[in-house]
C-alpha cells in the first residue's frame, strides 16, 4: 500500500450536511419565535415527545414554579409546530453528537494516516459540539 494521499471517509461530509440541517432548524425556530417552546432540558414540558397540549403546558408550568418563566408572560402556550421545531432541533443535535465524537476518536486513532491537522480539526469539532450543547442547556435552564 502506498503512503500517499488517501481519500478521507464520507463521515465528515455527512456531518457537514447534518450540521447544515441543524442550522436551518435553528433558523426556523428563530423565525417562529419558538426558542422557549421547550422550557426544560433535555426534555420538553417533562416529556420526550413534542405533542404537548395547551392544557398540559399550563399544568407543567403550575407543577414547576421554579422553572424560569417564559418571557412572553405567564399563561403563554405554544402550538405544535413551535414545539416540534425546537424538539427536532434538539433531536438532530443529539443524533449528530455521537458521530462527531466518534469521528474525533477515529481521526485521533488514524492521525498517522491523515495527519495531525485533520485530527486536530476533528477533535476541535467534538469539543465545540460539547461546548455548544452546554450553552444550549444553560440558556434553557437559566
Amino acid at each position: 500500500m502506498s503512503s500517499g494521499w488517501r481519500r478521507p471517509s464520507l463521515l465528515p461530509l455527512g456531518l457537514v450536511a447534518v450540521a447544515a440541517v441543524i442550522i436551518l432548524a435553528g433558523g426556523t425556530i428563530r423565525i417562529l419565535d419558538a426558542g422557549e417552546s421547550c422550557p426544560d432540558w433535555p426534555k420538553c414540558f417533562g416529556t420526550w415527545t413534542f405533542d404537548v397540549s395547551e392544557e398540559e403546558q399550563l399544568q407543567w408550568w403550575e407543577d414547576n414554579p421554579e422553572a424560569t418563566e417564559d418571557t412572553r408572560g405567564a399563561g403563554h402556550t405554544y402550538n405544535e409546530l413551535e414545539i416540534f421545531s425546537e424538539w427536532v432541533h434538539r433531536l438532530l443535535v443529539g443524533l449528530v453528537a455521537f458521530p462527531i465524537l466518534l469521528n474525533a476518536l477515529w481521526m485521533h486513532r488514524l492521525r498517522a494516516t491523515y495527519g495531525a491537522r485533520v485530527r486536530n480539526v476533528a477533535v476541535l469539532a467534538g469539543a465545540l459540539l460539547v461546548m455548544q450543547a452546554g450553552v444550549g442547556a444553560l440558556t434553557v435552564v437559566y
